[in-house]
């Protein structure tokens, strides 16, 4: 999992937290040695407990539990720097996930990342209009290299066209490289054999999330 924990996603990640235990199942029941980890992103990005594998769904979920307790704060989760802007740094997270986490050999290799805003390349500096800031290291192409040359599919769970109130403002469009091509580029998800699920769609209801991540572990 490659989660935002900005403080807009916490009714998101209690979605997340409740999928847990139906993803954990369908995993181990495919491969016992079935292996989840997670990596967390605002401005920054964590990768969390050097990306060693969660035991049991109640150990992974204990932990989201505790992103899910600091995401009001707004900080980012490597340096504790103050979020100010709307764009979180999907990309390192994406790219950090695919290049410090072990991918065993052989396995399938899929990263779900589920944020509800848009994404900046480098050089751009995440809430820097105020002072400081985080630099974005990856660029947009970079980060679909990582996944495919590691043959990890993406799961993007996302919206599409305008984002939600950051405190910031409004992304315009927060769509674009989740479910719609960015820069004439191909989706991420569509770039590495991965699949997007409409997170608004989740929100309402309409699909269960943890059955939908379920279901993709059967999938060619």
């Amino acid at each position: 999992f490659a989660l935002d924990v900005s403080s807009s996603m916490p009714d998101d990640l209690m979605r997340v937290r409740d999928a847990v235990p139906a993803l954990f199942d369908a995993a181990r029941a495919l491969d016992a040695g079935a292996r989840i980890s997670l990596v967390v992103f605002v401005d920054d990005v964590l990768v969390v407990n050097g990306c060693d594998p969660y035991a049991t769904s109640a150990d992974l979920t204990a932990e989201i539990e505790r992103r899910i307790a600091a995401a009001p704060t707004n900080l980012s989760p490597l340096s504790g720097m103050p979020n100010r802007d709307c764009v979180e740094n999907a990309l390192d997270a994406m790219f950090d996930a695919a290049t410090t986490c072990t991918w065993r050999p052989g396995a399938e290799h899929t990263m779900v990342l589920v944020t509800d805003d848009t994404f900046a390349e480098r050089p751009r500096v995440l809430s820097g209009e105020w002072g400081g800031g985080i630099f974005v290291m990856t660029t947009y192409a970079e980060a679909i290299t990582a996944l495919s040359t590691r043959a990890i599919r993406l799961v993007a769970v996302a919206q599409s066209g305008a984002g939600d109130p950051c405190g910031a403002g409004v992304s315009p469009d927060v769509g674009q490289g989740f479910l719609t091509p960015y820069m004439d580029m191909t989706p991420i998800p569509d770039a590495t054999g991965g699949v997007a699920i409409d997170l608004r769609a989740v929100r309402d209801g309409s699909v269960d999330l943890g059955a939908r991540l379920a279901s993709l572990l059967c999938a060619p």
